[in-house]
Order: C-alpha cells, then structure tokens, then sequence
C-alpha cells in the first residue's frame, strides 16, 4: 500500500475512493466507470462490478492507511491493523498508476471566484485537477485559451459522475443516449458563471462509508476553465468585442460548449455537509 501513501494524502485518498465509489455503485456504472482496472476484467472483457464494490468498501480508512510517522512505518501500521487482497493491492496501483489527478489546496486558493455573499455555498474542500501539459487535449485547450482568451464558470452534476470527469475531462453528450439533461438553448456541456446555479445540478449521492475525512454522501461542483472560442455559446451582450458566440436566448451566467477542448475542469469543490440550495431559476432542467 506504500504506492498510495507515497503520492498522497488521507483528503486526496478519501476524496478518490469516493468518487469511484459512487460511480461503482451507480445503476449506469458501464457508462460511467472510466477508466476500468483490468484486474476486475473477466476473460478478457466481463467487467466484475460487484468484485470491485465488494473491494472499495473494504478498503480501510484513512487512519489506518496513512500514519503521522509516514514511511514505511505507515506500511507498517496499515498492513499490520488490515490485511490487504490481491484485489486491493490491484486496485490501490490502479488507483495512483491510473487515476491519481487530485491535490487538496486551500479554499483561499479559489475564494476569488466564489460569491462572497453567500457563504453558505462555499466548499468545505477544494482539490486541484492536475492535467498532463503533454497530452493533446492540455495542448488543444492552451492553445484555443491563448488565441480567445477564457472565463472561469462551474459545472455542477451528480457525485457518481465525477470519477469519469476528472480521469477523461467533461464531454457533450447531448443527442446521445449518455444525455442526461436537457439542451434547451443547444448542444453542449452547460455551465454557469453562477456557484448557485450549478450546486441546483450537483446532485449528492451515496459514496464511500469509511471516511474520517469526507461524509458518506458528497455534493461536487467543478470549477472550469472556458476558452471562449467563436462556437462557445453565451447570453448576447452590448460589447461584441470578446470571443465567444452570443445568443439572446441563453439565460444570463450560462455558457453552452459545444467542443470538449474548450473546457477543462480546474478544481473540483466538495461539499461534506448539507448545502443551502441556490436558485437557478425555470429553467433548471436546461444545465447538467
């Protein structure tokens, strides 16, 4: 179990074992469950979800996986108070090879960006999504930021989404059968300049039952960036003069991306506690 003790902390461990806790568990787990540790494939494609879940909820908490002293003394404590399977050492390499993405910053790190009137509606975690500046779509998203500048928005969905998110980046499945919302004003993913707005749309669901850290039941939102490409739509304003497609039909704060490149999701913001819900106003089957 060194492998996740060395790489992070009992937030960041609690945070990603929830997460795909959530997904695990959820009735559309094929479709959400990405990336899948190979260990839990059956003859070469039968995926064991309840193998898996059966694994994440026995897991042990972060107590007993991470210790003050660190180091091998912490494998030391852990492996001593847990006995670890096969199936948990396969799914603890996963989980840091794989989908290791988060890092836990202050709130002070985002606070700029969150309604400083409400402060109810302020996270009680903010973990950092760390993206490969090597890969395509980092190079694709940089490049289109640079030419079009960007906005900061929120996107709010269900907890059991947020595993596929931070491992494959937010995609428009609008049209498709993966669709889980309305598109009113359009094709796209839907965000908002809004925190309000987009908690009505992060959905609290059931996650991981051990966490010292984290609650059983977690509400997200992420924080993105949008690079306001010509496609990207928004509400028409008097000043024609910054990037971005307008339209008098999109609700004031919304933001309609069509092309996943010009989104990426920067923070995710975890909320462990009931949250006092925000006002998206008639149309709020129209964002998710």
């Amino acid at each position: 179990m060194q492998a996740i003790q060395q790489v992070m902390g009992p937030e960041e461990y609690e945070c990603l074992v929830s997460l795909a806790c959530g997904a695990a568990k959820s009735y559309r787990k094929s479709s959400i469950f990405n990336p899948f540790p190979k260990a839990f494939v059956v003859d070469g494609r039968e995926r064991d979800y309840d193998r898996l879940v059966a694994c994440l909820d026995t897991l042990p908490p972060s107590a007993a996986m991470f210790s003050p002293s660190g180091g091998a003394a912490a494998s030391a404590v852990s492996e001593a108070e847990w006995q670890p399977t096969e199936d948990h050492r396969a799914l603890c390499e996963f989980l840091v090879s794989e989908c290791f993405k988060l890092r836990r910053v202050p709130v002070e790190e985002v606070r700029q960006h969150l309604p400083a009137s409400s402060p109810g509606l302020h996270p009680d975690l903010v973990f950092e999504v760390r993206h490969d500046p090597s890969s395509r779509a980092s190079q694709d998203f940089d490049g289109a930021r640079e030419e079009f500048g960007c906005a900061v928005a929120f996107h709010g969905s269900s907890t059991e989404n947020w595993f596929c998110i931070v491992n494959s980046g937010l995609r428009n499945f609008s049209g498709t059968a993966r669709q889980r919302s309305g598109a009113l004003f359009g094709e796209g993913i839907y965000l908002s300049s809004s925190l309000a707005v987009a908690l009505d749309f992060s959905q609290a669901a059931p996650c991981w039952g051990h966490g010292t850290v984290l609650s059983s039941s977690l509400r997200v939102v992420g924080l993105c960036e949008v690079a306001l490409h010509p496609d990207v739509l928004r509400q028409a304003a008097g000043d024609a003069s910054t990037s971005g497609r307008r339209s008098r039909s999109v609700p004031d704060s919304y933001f309609v991306v069509g092309n996943s490149t010009h989104v990426r999701v920067k923070h995710l913001l975890v909320y462990t506690q009931a949250v006092r819900p925000g006002a998206a106003g008639p149309d709020r089957k129209c964002v998710g």
